[in-house]
C-alpha cells in the first residue's frame, strides 16, 4: 500500500454521496498500538465511518506521554506536556474547547521572549537588569543567524553535519562572567525545545520550536492535560495492560503477537504503529543485535517484556537508517506543590530564569497560579543526570535554587508534595521528544510516516511541521486514519485535508492556499501518488546535492528541501522541491506535506515543456495571455523574473490557474493581466531590454484582405493609447498585430508608462530572457523525502477497493 492506493485502483465514489456508515467501512479491521494522542486521534477518526477499531495500550491509562496526577488537593499536575502550544488554529485546542475545558497559566509565546514574560536572576539572587539580558540575546540570536549564514556556503553533506553548540563556541567564547551566563541560559532555553544539548542538536533546528508552535499564546489545561486523551478515548475499545511485541505482514492481513503468548491476539486489515521514537529505536537495535523475538524463541524470552516490538518481515532499511539517524531528547519536571500560594499573583511573572553556575541546573521556574504549584525544567544531558539521582537529593537541590531564587527577603516554605519525571528509563517511552541531530535531516520525518505494507505508523517523530508537539502528534493520527478511510473507498473521499502552500510576497510566510474542489479539484479523479523511500546510495546523492528537482532543475538544500521519491508510470524516479508542486495546477498535499496527489502525472507532464524564461524543462505555469500562448514558466523564473506572485494579495486563495503570469514576449501587449498586477516602469524596462539579446525581426506575411485593407482610425487610436502611434525604435508602423520580445519584469516594477513600449506591425523573435533564474522563495524546514512500499498491489475484491499488499 501507497497511501492506500495503487496504479489499477477502482474509481473513487462521490464524497458527497458515499454513505457515513457504508459496508466497506464497518467490514474493515484496524488495530493501533499506543492510546496516546496519535493513537486515540486515528481511532476517533476511523470510528466516524463504522470501522472496527481496537488500540492496545500496554498502560493502566490513555495519554502515554500526556499524563496529569493529582497531589495534596491539587489537581492536573502534568507529568508529562504540559502546554498547548499556541492556541490560534491549534486543533489541541479546539478539542479543549469542544470538551469544555479550562485553561489557564497564560504564557510567553516562545518566539517573543521579551522583558515583559520573564524575570531573570544571577546564581548569587541577583536581579539580572533588562537591558543586559536584552544586550545578550541580542547578540545571541545575531550570532546564530551569522553561523547559520556561514554554513550556507559550505557543500550540503558539510551543512548537515554541522552541529549548533560547534559552530557557536567561537562565539560564546568572547563572553565572560554575567554575560557567558545568560548566553547558557539562552542555549538551555533552545535545549528545552530540542530535547538535546546543543552540541547534539544540528545548527539548521536551532529555531524549531518557534517554527512548530501555532501562533498565539500558550495556555496550560486547568484539570490537566490527560483530560484530552481521556475525552477521545470514551466509546473506544481500549485494551489496557496489553503490550504487542511483534506485529507480522501476511499477504493482505497484519497480526498482532502479544508479550508471552504464540498465538495472534487479533488479525487485521491495517495497524497503525504510534510507537515513540525511542521505543523504535531500541525496538531497531534488538533486531540488529539479534536480540529480537522471533516464534522459535524460548518461554523465558517471549515472557519477558522490555518495550520493544519485532517485525516480520523486517523493517526495510529506509525506514530503519532514518529511525537511526533522527535523535530523541529528554525533558524532565520536578514539581513542587505548597498548601497555598505564597509568592504574589498579581506582579509576579510566570517565568523565572536562573542563570546558575552549572548551565542549565533548574534554569527555568513555572509559576502555575491559581494552584499552589511550581514546575521547574531539566533538560538533555541535565535530564539524564537527575534520574541518577534520588527524591531527597534532587528535592534538596531544587529547593536550594529556588531559595536562592527569593533570596532572604522571601521565606520559600517546604512543599507538600514532590514529584519528578523519568521518562528516559520509562521503557514505554525512552525519551520525550524528537529532534535533528548532525547527520539527519527533515527527510527522516517523511521516511518515518510512510507506510509499509498496511503497516502505518503515526506520532510527533512523523509529522515534519509539527515535530515534538502534541498538536503533532494527533495530526499524525488523523492523517493515518485518512490514509485509510482514502483506500478503503478506493479514492479521495474528502478535500478539507488537502491544501495549496505558497510564499507570500515577504518571502517569509507561508500561506495556505486552500483547494475549491467545486473550480479546481476534483475528487474523482485525484489520485494519491505513490512515494517511495530514499535508498542508501540515492541518500548520499540527495545530500551531494547530485539529486535535482525534477521541474526547476534545483538542489536539494535546507531552504528548499526537495519531497519524494516519486515514481512515474515509466519507471523513472522523481523529486521536486514543493514549491514547484505546488505551481502544478492539480497537484495538492495534505496538511503536513506527507501525502501528495497528482504528484507523479504532474511531473510526467512538465517534462514534455521548456521554461519560455530559461530554456529548461520541468515548466508549468502557463502565459495568462488570451491570445493562447503555449508559453510554460517555472514558478522559480517567474516569481524572480517576473515578481510574480502566486497568493492573492489579502493571502487567502491561489491564483495559478486564474491569474498565471504573463510570458516576457505578451508583458507589454498584455500588461493588465501580468501576474504581478503591475506595469513596467520606462526606466525599469529599458534596463531590461539590456539584458535580452537583441531580437531579430520577423516579418508577418500579410493576408491578400490585409493588403488591400489599411488599419483603421480604432486601431490606430489603441495604438496611440499603447505609445505606438508613429514610428518606434521598433521599426516604426503603424497598428498591426504585435508581438514583441520584451524582457522580463523587475520584482520591483511599478506601472508601465504609456509611451514605454512601441507598437510595431513586425513580429520579433524573443530573446535569451535573461538566463536562469535564482531559486523561488524558501520552502520550511520541515519538507522532506517520503518512503517505500516494496511489495506489488493487491486488490480485496470483496470489500472493492485496492491496496498495495505486502
Amino acid at each position: 500500500m501507497r497511501g492506500g492506493q495503487t496504479r489499477g485502483q477502482a474509481k473513487a465514489k462521490n464524497p458527497s454521496s458515499m454513505p457515513s456508515h457504508d459496508k466497506i467501512f464497518t467490514d474493515c479491521r484496524v488495530g493501533i498500538l499506543g492510546a496516546g494522542m496519535a493513537g486515540l486521534g486515528a481511532a476517533s477518526e476511523l470510528r466516524k465511518k463504522g470501522v472496527k477499531v481496537t488500540v492496545f495500550e500496554p498502560r493502566d491509562r490513555v495519554g502515554g506521554r500526556v499524563h496529569s496526577v493529582d497531589a495534596g488537593g491539587v489537581n492536573g499536575i502534568d507529568q508529562g506536556a504540559s502546554f498547548i502550544h499556541g492556541v490560534d488554529g491549534n486543533p489541541v485546542k479546539k478539542l479543549a474547547d469542544q470538551f469544555k475545558l479550562e485553561t489557564y497559566a497564560q504564557v510567553m509565546d516562545k518566539s517573543k521572549r521579551g522583558d515583559d514574560n520573564i524575570v531573570m536572576v544571577d546564581f548569587n539572587g541577583f536581579a539580572i537588569p533588562a537591558d543586559k539580558h536584552r544586550e545578550v540575546q541580542e547578540k545571541y540570536d545575531n550570532a546564530m543567524i551569522e553561523a547559520e549564514e556561514a554554513a550556507s556556503d559550505l557543500p550540503m553533506s558539510e551543512q548537515l553535519m554541522l552541529s549548533t553548540g560547534g559552530a557557536m563556541e567561537q562565539y560564546k567564547a568572547k563572553e565572560e562572567g554575567l554575560a557567558r551566563r545568560v548566553w547558557e541560559w539562552h542555549e538551555s532555553q533552545d535545549e528545552y525545545s530540542t530535547g538535546a544539548d546543543h552540541k547534539a542538536l544540528s545548527l539548521k533546528q536551532w529555531h524549531a520550536d518557534d517554527e512548530t508552535a501555532y501562533p498565539g499564546p500558550h495556555v496550560m489545561i486547568k484539570d490537566g492535560y490527560q483530560k484530552i486523551p481521556e475525552k477521545l478515548a470514551e466509546g473506544v475499545d481500549v485494551q489496557f495492560g496489553v503490550a504487542v511485541r511483534k506485529v507480522c505482514r501476511v499477504g493482505d492481513k497484519v497480526l498482532l503477537y502479544k508479550s508471552g503468548q504464540l498465538e495472534p491476539i487479533g488479525e487485521f486489515d491495517f495497524v497503525i504503529d504510534t510507537c515513540p521514537l525511542g521505543v523504535l529505536k531500541k525496538s531497531v537495535e534488538a533486531a540488529a543485535t539479534g536480540g529480537s523475538s522471533n516464534r522459535s524463541e524460548s518461554p523465558t524470552r517471549r515472557a519477558k517484556d522490555n518495550g520493544t516490538v519485532t517485525y516480520e518481515p523486517p523493517l526495510p532499511q529506509w525506514k530503519t537508517e532514518a529511525i537511526d539517524r533522527l535523535g530523541v531528547g529528554l525533558l524532565n519536571k520536578v514539581w513542587l506543590v505548597f498548601d497555598e500560594v505564597w509568592w504574589d499573583q498579581a506582579t509576579a511573572k510566570r517565568h523565572i530564569g536562573y542563570c546558575g553556575q552549572e548551565k542549565g541546573w533548574f534554569f527555568e521556574f513555572i509559576l502555575c497560579h491559581p494552584k499552589p504549584a511550581i514546575l521547574a525544567l531539566l533538560p538533555a544531558e541535565l535530564g539524564k543526570k537527575s534520574e541518577a539521582m534520588d527524591d531527597n537529593t534532587l528535592k534538596k537541590q531544587c529547593l536550594q535554587v529556588l531559595r536562592k531564587v527569593y533570596g532572604k527577603q522571601v521565606k520559600v516554605p517546604e512543599p507538600t508534595h514532590f514529584m519528578r519525571t523519568k521518562w528516559g528509563q520509562d521503557i514505554r517511552a525512552r525519551g520525550s521528544y524528537s529532534y535533528i541531530p548532525p547527520g539527519s535531516s527533515c527527510l527522516d520525518y517523511d521516511l518515518l510516516s510512510m507506510p509499509v505494507g498496511r503497516c502505518l505508523f503515526a506520532g510527533e517523530h512523523t509529522c515534519k511541521h509539527y515535530p515534538a508537539t502534541v498538536h503533532g502528534a494527533y495530526h499524525s493520527g488523523v492523517r493515518e486514519a485518512q490514509r485509510i478511510i482514502d483506500a478503503i473507498a478506493g479514492g479521495v473521499t474528502s478535500t478539507q485535508g488537502l491544501h495549496k502552500w505558497f510564499v507570500d510576497g515577504s518571502g517569509e510566510q507561508w500561506i495556505d492556499a486552500g483547494v475549491d474542489a467545486k473550480t479546481e479539484f476534483d475528487a474523482k479523479t485525484c489520485k494519491e501518488d505513490s512515494l517511495t523511500g530514499l535508498s542508501h546510495t540515492e541518500h548520499q546523492r540527495l545530500m551531494d546535492g547530485k539529486f535535482n528537482c525534477s521541474f526547476c532543475g534545483g538542489a536539494h538544500t535546507f531552504e528548499r528541501p526537495l519531497v519524494g521519491v516519486f515514481e512515474t508510470d515509466d519507471g523513472q524516479r522523481h523529486m521536486a522541491h514543493e514549491q514547484c508542486l505546488y505551481s502544478s495546477t492539480h497537484c495538492v498535499s495534505n496538511t503536513d506535506g506527507s501525502r501528495w496527489f497528482n504528484a507523479a502525472s504532474a511531473i510526467k507532464e512538465a517534462r514534455k515543456h521548456k521554461c519560455v524564461i530559461c530554456k529548461k524543462l520541468g515548466a508549468t505555469l502557463k502565459c495568462c495571455h488570451a491570445s493562447g500562448c503555449k508559453s510554460r514558466m517555472h514558478l522559480a523564473c517567474a516569481s524572480e523574473q517576473l515578481g510574480y506572485l502566486p497568493v492573492t494579495k489579502d493571502n487567502k486563495k491561489h491564483r495559478i490557474n486564474r491569474h498565471a503570469p504573463t510570458c516576457p514576449k505578451h508583458t507589454h501587449t498584455h500588461a493588465p493581466a501580468a501576474a504581478s498586477g503591475r506595469r513596467v516602469k520606462k526606466p525599469i524596462l529599458k534596463k531590461l531590454k539590456a539584458i535580452v539579446k537583441k531580437p531579430k525581426a520577423i516579418v508577418k506575411k500579410p493576408s491578400a484582405k490585409a493588403i488591400a485593407k489599411k488599419p483603421s482610425a480604432g486601431r490606430r487610436r489603441r495604438s496611440k493609447r499603447l505609445g505606438g502611434g508613429g514610428s518606434s525604435g521598433a521599426g516604426g508602423g503603424g497598428g498591426g498585430d504585435v508581438e514583441m520580445a520584451c524582457p522580463p519584469a523587475s520584482p520591483e516594477t511599478d506601472n508601465v508608462s504609456e509611451e514605454a513600449v512601441p507598437e510595431s506591425p513586425k513580429k520579433r523573435r524573443r530573446g535569451n530572457g535573461g538566463g536562469r533564474a535564482v531559486a523561488a522563495p524558501a520552502a520550511p524546514a520541515g519538507n522532506g523525502a517520503a518512503s517505500r512500499s516494496p511489495s506489488p498491489c493487491r486488490k480485496k475484491r470483496k470489500h472493492g477497493y485496492d491496496l498495495r499488499g505486502c
